[in-house]
């Protein structure tokens, strides 16, 4: 009986907080070609993506924030996780998509068996696999639980036509 009493106590005393749920979903149709030795890497459907991802989110009671081609830079996109890893706490959610181009780059620090960074492709820059990590570290370090789901192939299909020789598996995420 005094078992179920303390517990009954401890729960009254803690009070019902409704956990926090931030997303930050970039979608690119394009970069800057200044920052990509004139290759502009035109795609489709990405901006949808994260607009639907965006929606999805807030269908679940999150609260998104959307970077959109030319929105979607190195600054902005480290800024967004910032902001979330500084207002969440434990408990709270953080949900992060990418729909655009990823790259390889040469391995900065040598923890890649083959020797390659994974990469963003944001629009004024690559932002390589270890920076994204180490702004992801800092949300869990701070107390918000990030759930990995691994690289998950996106289809971006030609708006225009639906044609499937259109689709293309782009993301690096």
């Amino acid at each position: 009986m005094a078992d179920k009493t303390s517990a009954k106590s401890a729960a009254a005393k803690t009070p019902n907080k409704k956990a926090k749920a931030l997303s930050l979903h970039m979608g690119l149709n394009g970069v800057s070609g200044a920052a990509y030795g004139g290759w502009d890497g035109p795609l489709a459907a990405c901006e949808f993506d994260a607009h639907d991802m965006a929606a999805l989110a807030k269908s679940r009671g999150m609260k998104p924030t959307v970077l959109i081609t030319k929105k979607a830079t190195r600054n902005a996109t480290l800024s967004g996780i910032r902001a979330a890893a500084k207002a969440l706490q434990s408990g709270d959610f953080f949900f992060l998509t990418y729909s655009g181009h990823g790259g390889q780059v040469p391995d900065v620090n040598g923890d890649e068996a083959d020797k390659k960074d994974e990469t963003w492709c944001l629009f004024d820059g690559q932002l390589i696999d270890d920076e994204l990590y180490a702004e992801l570290e800092q949300v869990q370090g701070r107390r918000a639980h990030p759930r990995p789901l691994g690289q998950l192939p996106q289809r971006h299909r030609d708006a225009r036509n639906g044609d499937p020789a259109a689709d293309q598996s782009d993301a690096a995420s």
